[in-house]
């Protein structure tokens, strides 16, 4: 008697056990993701904080309608070419990955709204799929871009 409870005991923990993993949640180790990567000493970019992937990059290079060599910038929504001799001063804040540094950077050289990927609030990047845009028209002519971090904050990205 005793030898056969044991063994139905043994099968009932057994679904148990089976039935418990398919309702535990999976766990999932990530890596963490860095601010930035420098690429080579002329590159740089620019990670999603939360997908990993890249949202923005900096190179030095020749543009589409460049004939010399730029400070190349793409973004999520906006890219342009910037003097290659500003290089220097942004390279050194994606090297010590100050995005504050580097959102700052681009307001005074590229445009007020600065990075259009970066959350001044979070002090976090995040991709197109991350951050949620909104773009305004006002009578049929684009107006601007709105972006949204995950965690509610909203700002002007592209005007």
């Amino acid at each position: 008697m005793i030898k056969r409870a044991k063994v139905a005991f043994e099968k009932c923990w057994n679904a148990f056990q089976r039935e418990f993993k398919l309702m535990e949640p999976e766990i999932r180790i990530m890596k963490p993701v860095p601010k930035g990567i420098k690429k080579s000493n002329h590159e740089y970019q620019l990670p999603c904080s939360i997908c990993g992937e890249i949202a923005i990059g900096y190179k030095i290079g020749i543009g589409q309608f460049d004939k010399e060599e730029k400070l190349l910038y793409r973004g999520i929504i906006c890219g342009s070419s910037l003097n290659k001799g500003l290089a220097d001063d942004l390279f050194e804040s994606l090297e010590n990955e100050d995005l504050a540094g580097v959102h700052e950077f681009m307001r005074k050289h590229h445009s007020y709204e600065g990075l259009d990927a970066y959350c001044p609030e979070c002090d976090k990047i995040y991709c197109w799929n991350h951050y949620k845009l909104e773009e305004e028209w006002d009578e049929g002519f684009y107006d601007c871009t709105y972006g949204e971090c995950p965690k509610g904050h909203k700002r002007m990205i592209d005007d």
